[in-house]
């Protein structure tokens, strides 16, 4: 980003106003070491929220094999931003006819140090087909909060590079047991968990990390590539070179562990009519749905959700 860009992206986006930036300074100064050790305590005390934090995303080809980058989170930088304090954070976003340009800024309060975000996403999905306004809205929120994870990422690079292998660490520890990463149960957990939510098998998960150097690594980079998968439910053909063919859940949604929600039966249907070929109609029940319900699907309660699955598992079993 140039400097011309840098100065329209702040007359767009705003900027903190003086007595925000006057109460900010008031305050005792950041203790950089403290925010650190905040942030290790978090990930080492919540492991459900240490495996979040971690991200693995593919990133291209190389020699016909796809590659990866593991890192950081949205979460994760969400934590890091309410350990760190005092960040002013805004932005905006631009659609075109093919996709959409989220531009987020980060102000510290106290150095008055400012960084960019930027993130571009698609709005043409693989039929070639443009998106329905409803999935363009969503598109866009997904944008923006990748653009705001790079623009906090910016300022708390340090901070979160040296607690990450915190988070690791509290990953392995929940997955396997006693932190043994030798005992097969946590590989079987991972992998039957992948079974359930996109049908995997335990052979095509064990081909994707089969190049990391360690069982811990491998442990690592599935449970990333899975958080990847849960916010990208078109990205699993990028990942694995196939569809997804996730096994059908039970419609008990009863208390206790194994309970389903709403919300995750839409996501487990949603990919079953994109792995069918069904994401265009998908599409227009979603956005006639939304229309019935005056609202969009991301202010959708569990009772919503009900309105919508009834009508996405009809489509999915052909009208029946």
């Amino acid at each position: 980003m140039n400097e011309l860009e840098a100065v329209t992206n702040i007359t767009r986006i705003g900027e903190p106003s003086a007595s925000i930036i006057k109460v900010a300074s008031s305050l005792p100064p950041r203790d950089l070491v403290q925010v650190e050790k905040d942030i290790r305590g978090v990930l080492i005390n919540n492991p459900e929220l240490a495996e979040i934090c971690i991200y693995c995303r593919p990133v291209g080809k190389k020699d016909g094999k796809q590659q990866f980058v593991t890192g950081p989170s949205v979460r994760f930088t969400e934590i890091g931003q309410q350990c760190f304090g005092r960040l002013w954070v805004n932005g905006y976003a631009e659609t075109d006819p093919k996709r959409v340009l989220a531009t987020v800024a980060c102000f510290d309060l106290l150095t008055l140090n400012i960084t960019f975000g930027t993130c571009s996403k698609s709005i043409i999905g693989r039929g070639g087909q443009k998106y329905s306004q409803n999935m363009i809205e969503l598109t866009t929120n997904a944008a923006l909060s990748i653009a705001r994870r790079n623009a906090l990422l910016q300022q708390m690079r340090v901070q979160l590079e040296a607690t990450m292998g915190d988070a690791k660490a509290s990953v392995i520890k929940k997955w396997c047991k006693n932190g043994d990463i030798k005992n097969d149960e946590a590989w079987r957990a991972i992998s039957d968990d992948y079974k359930k939510r996109w049908g995997t098998s335990a052979a095509d998960l064990k081909k994707l990390v089969e190049n990391e150097g360690s069982p811990e690594d491998k442990i690592i980079m599935a449970v990333g590539v899975r958080n990847y998968l849960m916010d990208n439910h078109d990205g699993y053909e990028d990942v694995f070179g196939k569809k997804a063919v996730p096994q059908k859940k039970s419609e008990s949604t009863g208390p206790g562990t194994g309970s389903t929600t709403e919300k995750q039966k839409y996501n487990t249907l949603s990919l079953q009519l994109d792995s069918v070929g069904k994401t265009e109609e998908k599409n227009e029940i979603i956005d006639e749905v939304c229309g019935k319900i005056a609202k969009g699907i991301t202010e959708f309660s569990e009772a919503d959700f009900v309105i919508l699955n009834k009508a996405l598992a009809k489509e999915m079993n052909d009208g029946k």
